[in-house]
Order: C-alpha cells, then sequence, then structure tokens
C-alpha cells in the first residue's frame, strides 16, 4: 500500500514515518485538549501492533483507556485507521462526494431527513425539490418559511464545524447569509427531537452513533458494543465532541451507561449526579439500528459506515 502511493517506506514498520507523523497531528488537532501531556508515551510503542508490523504510539492506548476504563495496547493511531483500516473497506476517491450533505436528499429518497429549506449547489440555488431557482426565489422560501433555521456546510465539513443556527427574518438577513456562506450549504428546519433525548441537553439535537458494517457475503450488521450517545453542552447548537460536547456508551438495546465524558475537558461524569437521570434507554434504539442497516443498503461502495440519527 505505501509502494503504491508513492511514500516512504520504513524498513522497520508496514506504516511510514510521515503516516504516523499525520496520524498523531491529526490526534492531536481533532482529539486531543490543550490539557492531555502525550510526551510521557509518545516514543512508547504498543506492543500488540509491533507485533503485526506497525509503529503506533502508546498515547492513543493512554488516552482512550482513560474514558473507556479498558487498559489495552491495541487501540488504533489516526494514521492506521485512516491510511488502512478505512481504504480497505470504503471507496476513499469517492468519499467526499457521498459525505456533501446536498446529496443526502437524493441518496436517501423516501427516508425521514431534517426537512431543506433551501441548497446552495456549487453556487447554484436549489429547492427542497432539487429544483434550480433564482436567489430571489430562495429569499422568498426562507421568509415564508418559520424563520429560525440551521445551516451547514455541505462540502469539507464534519465535526461540527461551520454548523449554527440562524434568524432570517428579512431580505436583508438572507442577503447576509447568503453572501457571507457564498456557496455549498444547506438550510433546514430545526428538528424537534424526543423529550427523552431532549432531557440530555435541550439547546442541542442529540444523536446516537450506529455503526454498520457490510461483510464479504454483502450481509450488513450492525455493529454490537459500539454505540454511543452524543449531547451538547447547554446552550450549544451542536452535540459533536470536537465542538465541546460528550458522548455516553450504551448497550446493544439502547441502555446507557450511568458515565458519560468529554475530551475538551478530560472528565468523567455521571448522569444521574448531574442530570438526576438514571437507567437512561434511547426512545425506539431497535428501529434507529434497523434504520441505519437500510440505509447502508444504499451505500454500495462503502463496507464500514458511522450514522448519526436523531
Amino acid at each position: 500500500l505505501n509502494r503504491s502511493r508513492g511514500a516512504h517506506v520504513d524498513m522497520k514498520y508496514i506504516n511510514s514515518k510521515k503516516e504516523v507523523f499525520l496520524g498523531a497531528r491529526f490526534f492531536k488537532m481533532e482529539t486531543l485538549p490543550d490539557a492531555y501531556d502525550s510526551s510521557a508515551f509518545r516514543k512508547l510503542k504498543s506492543p500488540f501492533w509491533e507485533s503485526h508490523g506497525f509503529d503506533v504510539s502508546a498515547m492513543y492506548a493512554d488516552f482512550y483507556s482513560h474514558f473507556s476504563g479498558i487498559a489495552s495496547d491495541r487501540y488504533f493511531s489516526d494514521d492506521l485507521y485512516y491510511f488502512y483500516a478505512l481504504p480497505s473497506l470504503n471507496r476513499q476517491d469517492f468519499m467526499f462526494a457521498y459525505t456533501d450533505k446536498n446529496l443526502a436528499s437524493l441518496l436517501f429518497r423516501g427516508l425521514r431527513q431534517p426537512e431543506t429549506i433551501v441548497k446552495n449547489v456549487n453556487g447554484v440555488f436549489v429547492d427542497a425539490g432539487d429544483n434550480v431557482i433564482a436567489r430571489d426565489v430562495a429569499i422568498e422560501i426562507c421568509l415564508a418559511g418559520e424563520r429560525t433555521y440551521i445551516v451547514k456546510p455541505t462540502v469539507n465539513g464534519g465535526s461540527g464545524v461551520g454548523v449554527e443556527k440562524v434568524v432570517l427574518d428579512s431580505a436583508k438577513a438572507c442577503e447576509d447569509l447568503f453572501t457571507r456562506r457564498k456557496c455549498n450549504y444547506i438550510i433546514q428546519k430545526v428538528l424537534r427531537q424526543h423529550s427523552d433525548m431532549a432531557s440530555l441537553n435541550e439547546s442541542s439535537v442529540n444523536t446516537i452513533r450506529i455503526f454498520t458494517y457490510r461483510d464479504l457475503n454483502g450481509v450488513i450488521h450492525y455493529v454490537k458494543g459500539h454505540s454511543f450517545i452524543r449531547f451538547g453542552k447547554k446552550g450549544a447548537a451542536m452535540d459533536n465532541v470536537a465542538a465541546g460536547g460528550v458522548l455516553c456508551s450504551i448497550d446493544d438495546t439502547g441502555l446507557a451507561s450511568d458515565s458519560y465524558a468529554g475530551f475538551n475537558t478530560m472528565e468523567i461524569q455521571s448522569l444521574s449526579k448531574n442530570f438526576g437521570i438514571s437507567n437512561f434507554v434511547v426512545p425506539s434504539f431497535g428501529s434507529a439500528v434497523d434504520f441505519a442497516i437500510r440505509l447502508h443498503a444504499r451505500l454500495h461502495y462503502f463496507d464500514y459506515v458511522g450514522w448519526d440519527i436523531a
């Protein structure tokens, strides 16, 4: 794989020094809080991964075991995950096209999604039915609706970056948004979530992350034991951990752990102590799993997918 990409190959390890460096840099930028000091572990190697020919720093095991409570040297490094695991399961050259949020209504037509008001696709305005419209018509549609919306970038998004709640109560407000956003964004109605999920935090749409996997026989499975809830901090519009939200593991019946964690604070806290919530169960969790499996069936080039479901 290294040779096919023309990357430098470390004779001792399968993954190159460049890949190790890029993985560590991404880990620090996207996951590690400023308070975490990786210096004590950065140069230590994982015996498990080293036995398989890979150079993996012990800092991944140290950081993730702090939250999971499971001491192990088998945690993936970011370079192994992004340069080896995902490319063996998914068509990476298709990834950015498929993560375009403006395509979701076409890929998953007929399935429940946040209600779209207006899209901007490559600088062109499009309505909820994917019909091209003029700029002034886009303004009329925004003003005819509820006027408080969620706006998301549709290309090069993710991790909650660029997501905002806006009030479009005048033509000027619409023009200002259109000018600032320029192109490739989507304007959607604010979701009203289930009251149980809202009890975790009212200001954010709180989601469950579910993973699905297509095996070599083409059968799609729910990945057991790896689901969790994400909810935002008080007053925040986003639940994403990278945006200051927290996560809480759930079992395969939807029952949540009492403990929840925030990467940015390195703290593990209690649902029962902080929220007065005990034995929290995600409503309709089994239906959400079935929903994710049905969605995955439409993604023929991707065998491993993470879904955020409200």
